[in-house]
């Protein structure tokens, strides 16, 4: 009988999850899918109830963070919030209402502001959207995802810890920034793959001056005395 029991709710969890489709950019979410990108991206998402009669009552929970505090991160879902922790619900009091055929509102989405420390990637948010029912009783988890920025995306090398970096800002007004326990040669590079700017370091803390460089995606190259490379992408706003 027990068993029999569970089928019967497993059965009911897939049926209510077939109702709702999630997207984003066009794009169908799958469970536990992984969104990762190189820049601060402002990331979508829509759900639409596609059963013909049936109301749907969602939120969201922050489920993890890795290597985010979650500050500087919007989340929003019905309403916004601007920085979130594990177990964090949006909405916070109601859940959003959709009714058969309806979507979200268009302008629902996550995004990471938080550069982060230019060493400890990638930076993750795992959310799960779950369903209520009309009386706020919780009726299941739908769809789980994460959110991930990693500006060392596709690049080649060791991880800049290696090197002994141990800071460094990707979001970069007028100067670069860095911490490091050894002396390195820097490179900054355009995606045209230009080298526009080369610099020795020192180890220890140091600021390098990149006023002069528009604005645009670059990809900073150091090496240790050993021609052991490291790389990682900033953004020069």
């Amino acid at each position: 009988m027990k068993k029999i029991m569970l089928a019967a709710g497993l059965l009911i969890s897939l049926y209510s999850n077939a109702q709702l489709v999630f997207t984003t950019a066009g794009e169908e979410i799958t469970n536990n899918q992984v969104f990762e990108y190189a820049t601060l991206y402002e990331m979508p998402f829509r759900v639409q109830n596609t059963s013909e009669d049936l109301t749907k009552y969602l939120r969201v929970r922050v489920d993890e963070l890795t290597n985010t505090n979650g500050t500087s991160v919007q989340l929003c879902f019905g309403v916004c919030l601007f920085q979130v922790q594990e177990n964090t619900v949006v909405p916070p009091s109601f859940p959003i209402v959709l009714e058969p055929g309806q979507q979200n509102s268009a302008q629902d989405h996550i995004w990471n502001t938080n550069e982060g420390d230019g060493v400890n990637y990638p930076m993750d948010f795992k959310l799960t959207f779950f369903e209520e029912d009309e009386n706020g009783t919780f009726v299941g988890d739908v769809l789980t995802m994460t959110y991930r920025y990693n500006p060392q995306l596709g690049l080649p090398g060791v991880a800049l810890d290696q090197l002994g970096i141990t800071n460094l800002n990707t979001v970069l007004n007028n100067t670069l920034n860095i911490r490091s326990t050894a002396a390195l040669s820097m490179e900054v590079v355009g995606l045209n793959g230009q080298v526009v700017r080369r610099q020795q370091l020192n180890a220890g803390e140091q600021s390098v001056d990149v006023s002069s460089l528009s604005q645009g995606v670059y990809v900073v190259r150091f090496t240790n005395d050993q021609n052991v490379s490291a790389q990682v992408k900033v953004m020069k706003k």
